[in-house]
């Protein structure tokens, strides 16, 4: 979450693993002040960094954390001490990160509206840079499962992509057309929450159960031979709807 509207603004980022709480102030007298809080304790700890930016993500263990900065570049850096692990190179300006569930990817996007993964292990791009948005990715979001990838933008689009094979699943979704947009799934992964900065917010179900469930309810029958092939060219045909 983040917001500018005061003394005490900042980018907030919770770790559940570690049960701390990042606060970045964008301004009064700690601007550009990065300080970890432990919740457990209500006290803040010792890691005092300066820098700017405007999204961060702690790894799943809570001993990393991820900032887009202007350098250019993404930092990440010890949660603990503050040392700067890695620093990813880009061509263009940071706007959001997000680590997979299982810590082993570091999602990362652009003003350029693309989206890029990286392997936590080497800190190289895994595959190339991702499109599908006209505007600066604002958010990204892991589904629980590390299975699917939720980016939305500037441009007010929602767009979901098969971690495995990097490809879209479907089309973008427009939350708000020309609107900022973030999105975030719930815990068990079974839906999806987008708001817009024009105050609509809109829910999607995530669940393949769900999508199979409202196409057999839009097209009131099954796939034909062909449609089946062309859509699942590598599935034995079989049929999906119980209709009545």
């Amino acid at each position: 979450m983040s917001t500018n509207d005061g003394p005490s603004s900042g980018c907030l980022q919770n770790s559940s693993a570690p049960f701390t709480l990042t606060v970045l102030s964008w301004t009064g007298p700690e601007k550009g002040l990065l300080r970890v809080w432990d919740v457990r304790r209500r006290a803040l700890t010792g890691l005092r960094v300066r820098m700017q930016s405007p999204s961060l993500a702690f790894s799943p263990d809570g001993r990393l954390l991820a900032a887009a900065v202007p350098d250019p570049g993404f930092q990440v850096r010890d949660a603990r001490s503050g040392r700067i692990v890695a620093r990813l190179p880009t061509d263009d300006l940071e706007r959001s990160v997000a680590f997979a569930p299982d810590g082993a990817l570091l999602a990362t996007g652009q003003y350029d509206g693309t989206v890029q993964l990286w392997s936590t292990d080497s800190w190289r791009p895994v595959g190339p840079p991702l499109e599908g948005h006209e505007g600066r990715v604002l958010s990204l979001d892991f589904s629980p499962d590390g299975h699917t990838l939720a980016s939305s933008s500037e441009d007010g689009t929602l767009l979901l992509r098969n971690v495995d094979t990097q490809k879209p699943v479907g089309s973008a979704l427009t939350v708000d057309a020309d609107t900022f947009v973030s999105a975030a799934f719930t815990p068990d992964g079974s839906r999806l929450f987008a708001v817009s900065a024009d105050d609509r917010a809109v829910r999607f179900e995530a669940s393949a159960g769900a999508w199979k469930r409202h196409a057999c309810l839009i097209a009131g029958r099954d796939l034909t031979t062909r449609e089946w092939s062309d859509a699942l060219p590598n599935r034995p045909y079989r049929t999906v709807c119980r209709l009545r």
